[in-house]
Order: C-alpha cells, then structure tokens, then sequence
C-alpha cells in the first residue's frame, strides 16, 4: 500500500498535470499545517550570500527503513527514507524517496532521486528530466489532507550547478543504499499556492542518506 500510495504520488508530480481537481469545499484539510516542529522565525536568513526563506520543518517520521538529514532553506532537516527499484523499462535503476511527517501522522512532504544506476558508485548531476534510465532526477512536492492529496508543486531550479548527488555505496547483498545529494526548487506557479507558509524557493542542502532497498 505504501508503495503504491508513493509510486502515485510521484507520477502525479511528473505527470506535468493541474493539482487535484477537488473543489474548494471538497478539500476539506484535516491537518491544516498545526505546528511544524520548527520554523526560521524571520522572514529571511542570509547565510554565505544565500537568502532562505521561511519554510517549515516537519517530522522525520518513524525511519522504519532509513532516514536522510541535511538543510532544508537553512535548517536542520530529517526525513524517513527508503529505496526502490524503478517499474519497467527501468529496472536495474533506484529511486529515493524521503519523506516528512506531521505531529499527527500525516505525510507533509516528499523529496524523490530517481534513475540511480545499481552498479555504479559515483557523481550525478540532478537532471529535471522525468525519471528514464542513465538520467538522475528530482522532485519535491508538499502533501495537505490525510497526506494523499498533492498540496504545493515544485519544479528543480535548473541554473543551480549545486544540484547533483554523490553515491557513497550501494550494498546489493545487504540492500542498502547511501549517499549525499544537494537541490533546489522552485514552487510551480503555474497553480495556486495551497499552503500560504510553503517558500517559493526551496534549497537542500548536503541531505545525507541511508537507506534500505525495499523490495
């Protein structure tokens, strides 16, 4: 169910399709964004020559098979993390997906690297490609209601030359992936902003990752 629900979501932000068509009245939040375990208290941080937005900073989740952490718009940042091989015609190819929680349960967001080569050990520059094979590419989405509704879209900022990822190892036998990955984002204005507190600009940072390969 997990990873069918993760597998959908992820097509949903590739598929280049408006948010959920539910109306307004429909969309009733459940979970309408009550307090992140931390936000940046101003509206902007400069850090070595880099404006932050405000953001907010969710739960890592239970990390059953894994976690990631970095900075996430300045901020210290930590997810749950997991592997899967990606469906045909990519097989032999690995997506990573992180993910945040609410103090409720509820999904808040997800982060996904996918098109990682099983047998190789090396630097990728992160393509906003769709995932294919021998292309490593991004995408980052918020999610609102039960955590299966898509709130705010964003699309990889393409002029960042600091958009790339590093595989430290891939353990076949033990089914572990690990790595270090740095990317940012745009908020897809093609559609209205959901969550009025998500940034415009949203930059990872140095997310280091450990993870199982879940089959």
């Amino acid at each position: 169910m997990r990873r069918t629900l993760l597998w959908g979501i992820l097509l949903f932000f590739l598929s280049g399709l408006a948010s959920c068509n539910k109306s307004d009245k429909e969309m009733e939040i459940i979970d309408p964004y009550p307090n992140p375990i931390d936000t940046i208290t101003v509206d902007t941080t400069t850090i070595d020559t880099i404006v932050y937005e405000d953001a907010p900073i969710w739960l890592p989740g239970a990390q059953e098979h894994g976690f990631a952490k970095g900075l996430k718009n300045g901020k210290e940042f930590e997810a749950s993390a997991e592997a899967y091989y990606l469906p045909a015609p990519n097989e032999g190819f690995l997506g990573i997906f992180m993910d945040t929680y609410s103090d409720r349960g509820y999904r808040r967001e997800i982060l996904a690297v996918g098109g990682i080569s099983e047998n190789d050990d090396e630097e990728y520059k992160i393509s906003d490609k769709i995932i294919q094979n021998e292309v490593v590419s991004a995408r980052y989405g918020t999610l609102i209601d039960g955590g299966d509704v898509l709130g705010d879209e964003y699309n990889l900022d393409t002029l960042n030359s600091n958009n790339q990822i590093k595989i430290i190892s891939i353990d076949l036998e033990k089914k572990e992936i690990e790595g270090v990955f740095s990317t940012s984002f745009n908020f897809d204005e093609r559609h209205a902003k959901r969550e009025p507190r998500n940034p415009n600009y949203c930059v990872f940072e140095e997310i280091y990752f450990k993870c199982k390969i879940v089959d």
